[in-house]
């Protein structure tokens, strides 16, 4: 009784072994992985925000690229994915139906295009301007030059 009640344990060990080894995730997952580069200067871009969605998942994974602008998104079920790429300083960037099919790897690389919102300008004209932070009223300084190049009528 002992050796048939200890048999059916080890038996039922061995049939786990199987799916515990198993470095897909289970049967028939895949994966997508890529690299996130700069459109304009062809560098890596880190800390990009890939956010996956696809009707096979049941919400949305978000992973985040490493230094060397690369990602991975392992064990994801077969069907068609979107991913879209975010960070501060670039355009928002969505890629729709990209298919993953059963046991494959895809690959998704990137170029993200640097953004046109909220850019930096920074001008300097011969002088230092003065900000008066409790005034809400605007100045223009004229100097002799300007007045010169005005067109009079």
């Amino acid at each position: 009784m002992r050796f048939a009640r200890t048999a059916r344990c080890y038996a039922l060990w061995l049939s786990a072994v199987p799916v515990l080894a198993r470095s897909d995730g289970g049967a028939g997952s895949g994966i997508l992985i890529g690299t996130v580069i700069d459109a304009l200067s062809r560098q890596p871009v880190g800390d990009v925000v890939i956010t996956a969605t696809s009707p096979a998942l049941m919400g949305e994974q978000v992973v985040v690229t490493d230094a060397a602008g690369r990602y991975r998104l392992p064990r994801r079920p077969p069907g068609l994915y979107t991913l879209r790429f975010e960070k501060e300083q670039y355009d928002p960037l969505v890629r729709a139906d990209i298919l993953l099919p059963v046991s494959r790897t895809v690959h998704v690389d990137i170029e993200l295009p640097p953004g046109s919102i909220g850019e930096v300008y920074d001008f300097h004209c011969g002088r230092e301007s003065t900000i008066d932070v409790s005034s809400s009223g605007t100045s223009l300084y004229v100097d002799h030059e300007f007045i010169k190049r005005i067109a009079v009528r």
